[in-house]
């Protein structure tokens, strides 16, 4: 009886053991806030095996049939950091992981001038910002996601009320160059309609002294380049809804195609909220308000030396001033209406391996009506109106030689800038 029970126990053993699944490694990739991360990829590698896979809509992964032993985990997603661990593989356990990715920061350069015997001053600060970390930066400000942008971007800029941020000195001292079109005018909602964060493709901005070639501003110098259609192959898309705190509605559309010489690129963004503006109480009073925007990009290359790109924009907003617990009266309906307009054509030309030629010219218009209320008498303790429009027109052109470590620039600009203002006080 002994060697048919041992026989049985043996057989039983080996019939457990064939039954045991090989182990797996699998995981599930989120961000800091705890939301999955679609489409990043997972490599594990260990000696001379080295394994691929993509997190689905869920944020998964899963390496399965895999041999005990230690592996190498690394995970990558654009717009955040690389993480790597390292995972021990046991017979018959499979391991399950939580991989949590978080921003990718911003490139920084410094630009230090010395003199001849010691160091004379910190000359500029740039910071470079990515379409990733764009796309994944939270927003501050329902109304102004570029100024949001900018301010988590980059050091030593300061949040303020109704999307509105302060750079190292002046706050006014901030202009913008948006494809090579000068923008020197403020940006912040109460003021004009920002273009939308989902138009841009890589945003720079200059700090300390500004190069000569973007104007007079002296505190802050944002970069801005416009997201393309060229290689973008098929018409493709992306839409998204969304919901917020405050009654607040969001829709975005993005659509590209292109090729190698041709290309569009198409945005579309809307937003309604009942705190558009930063109101002054925590249950806000009189603050709803909306905004849209509609962006176009359209490029030829007819060549590999020389490029034409030409971008149109439009925007609304309409929002209520918000009334204080002291006004609450809904007779009291002040509210601003703000229309832009931007049309920009941009040249260059590759003169030789160390020269080349640039040309923009554009035209652009902001008007802002500012509305009192339809009963004139509960306005108190004065009633105000007025109608601004502001118009910005130029050409500007500038050539570049490089070579080496030298680079030298030179370059005119033309711009008017008529503004009309009627007000109205009682």
């Amino acid at each position: 009886m002994r060697p048919l029970a041992i026989a049985a126990l043996l057989f039983l053993s080996g019939t457990l053991t064939a039954q045991t699944p090989p182990p797996s490694v699998c995981g599930t990739v989120q961000d800091q806030t705890g939301a999955v991360v679609r489409g990043a990829t997972a490599e594990l590698k260990a000696n001379n095996i080295r394994l691929d896979n993509t997190t689905d809509a869920t944020g998964q992964f899963c390496f399965n049939r895999l041999e005990p032993g230690k592996y190498e985990l690394a995970v990558r997603a654009a717009g955040f950091r690389n993480t790597q661990q390292e995972v021990a593989v046991r017979p018959g356990e499979s391991v399950h992981l939580n991989v949590s990715l978080s921003l990718e920061t911003a490139s920084q350069q410094v630009t230090v001038a010395e003199g001849a015997a010691d160091l004379i001053s910190l000359n500029v600060a740039q910071t470079e910002v990515g379409a990733g970390l764009i796309q994944n930066l939270p927003s501050e400000s329902v109304n102004a996601a570029l100024s949001s942008i900018v301010t988590l971007a980059t050091p030593g800029v300061a949040a303020d009320s109704n999307g509105i941020f302060h750079p190292l000195g002046e706050h006014a001292e901030t202009s913008f160059s948006v494809d090579g079109q000068p923008i020197s005018d403020q940006q912040s909602r109460i003021f004009s309609n920002q273009i939308s964060a989902s138009t841009i493709q890589e945003m720079r901005t200059i700090q300390g002294a500004p190069p000569a070639e973007y104007g007079d501003k002296t505190s802050l110098i944002v970069d801005v380049t416009t997201r393309s259609g060229l290689n973008a192959g098929k018409k493709s898309g992306t839409v998204s809804l969304g919901y917020g705190s405050f009654d607040t509605p969001s829709t975005s559309a993005k659509f590209a195609s292109g090729t190698k010489s041709f290309g569009n690129f198409i945005a579309v963004d809307g937003i309604d909220s009942h705190r558009f503006l930063d109101a002054p109480e925590f249950r806000p009073l009189h603050a709803l308000g909306n905004a849209e925007n509609v962006f176009d990009r359209f490029d030829w290359r007819p060549s590999d030396v020389t490029s034409l790109h030409f971008n149109i924009s439009a925007a609304d907003s309409w929002f209520q001033v918000p009334n204080t617990y002291d006004q609450e009266s809904a007779a009291q309906d002040q509210r601003q209406r703000m229309s832009s307009f931007n049309a920009g054509l941009a040249f260059s030309r590759l003169l030789s391996p160390s020269l080349l030629f640039t040309a923009n010219t554009w035209a652009r218009q902001d008007r802002v009506h500012y509305l009192p209320s339809a009963d004139l008498f509960s306005d108190q303790p004065a009633t105000l109106s007025q109608f601004r429009t502001l118009t910005s027109a130029g050409i500007r052109s500038d050539v570049t030689y490089s070579r080496g470590r030298h680079t030298a620039k030179a370059g005119v600009q033309v711009q008017i800038t008529p503004l009309s203002e009627n007000f109205a006080t009682g």
